[in-house]
């Protein structure tokens, strides 16, 4: 059952990851500690899978010519190196609050994807290099901490400030995230062992993903994906924080030594 799962969960990060350049993440953590992986080293692992898969799914916009070089020298170093700072400060993070940390930036994300507009209503602003690049610090920081975030900003970010079309957004923030992803996972090497089997697994299907993802996009709606998958991911944030103590004792209602063994059920 174990191996289903996970064979099951990497093709949906790859498929996300093909479709929409990022979202795919978000669900590569919570699958891991749904087999019993600590949040730590399971924030290291999906990076590790981010990374390889995003490659591959890269390698097909390189060949279509959809990734703008300059916007990636612009909008990767500031990213880059919030990554790591962020992927070595996580070591003096407890671990359920990067847990509760990913939940809201699972939330954010969904919502955000909810009320995205569809690739023809986006209209760039006046594009600022400035302002690109500090909000590719802000994705990079959340990549480098919990493990995921920067991909559901870096498309709309490169559309709409970098003014790119969304084909060739998709296909420069699948660039960046190669380059975030790994620059976090450095980070959090320096404090974590890395679970290397199980991140192969997840690994291998999330390529299988990113080939299915990459049919997909030819046909399906994306609007109507990316609202399943939105809603997907608000279910994932849920699971997550019933799984907090100190979250569940909040949501029963529960304090004292009661609310303390009913948070424990909920682990």
């Amino acid at each position: 059952m174990t191996g289903l799962l996970l064979i099951g969960g990497g093709l949906a990060i790859g498929t996300a990851l093909a479709l929409f350049g990022g979202g795919g993440t978000l669900l590569a953590l919570p699958l891991l500690i749904a087999i019993g992986v600590a949040p730590k080293p399971a924030i290291a692992a999906s990076l590790l899978v981010v990374a390889g898969t995003a490659a591959v799914a890269a390698a097909t916009h390189l060949r279509a010519g959809n990734v703008d070089w300059r916007a990636t020298a612009v909008f990767a170093p500031a990213s880059m190196l919030a990554a790591y700072a962020a992927g070595r400060s996580a070591e003096r993070v407890p671990e359920d609050v990067l847990v509760v940390l990913f939940a809201a930036v699972v939330v954010a994300s969904a919502a955000a994807m909810l009320r995205r507009p569809a690739p023809h209503e986006l209209s760039a602003i006046e594009p600022s290099a400035v302002l690109l690049a500090a909000v590719g610090f802000l994705g990079g920081a959340l990549s480098g901490l919990v493990g995921a975030g920067g991909g559901t900003i870096y498309v709309p970010a490169l559309a709409l400030l970098a003014g790119l079309p969304i084909r060739r957004a998709v296909g420069t923030s699948l660039v960046v995230i190669v380059l975030v992803a790994t620059s976090a996972l450095a980070g959090h090497l320096g404090h974590v062992d890395l679970p290397l089997g199980i991140a192969g697994t997840v690994g291998g299907a999330a390529v299988m993903g990113a080939w299915l993802g990459q049919r997909i996009s030819r046909h399906a709606p994306e609007r109507a994906l990316r609202s399943a998958l939105a809603l997907l991911l608000i279910v994932v944030a849920g699971w997550l924080l019933t799984r907090e103590s100190h979250v569940a004792a909040w949501l029963s209602g529960a304090s004292g030594p009661a609310g303390a063994s009913l948070a424990r059920a909920n682990l």
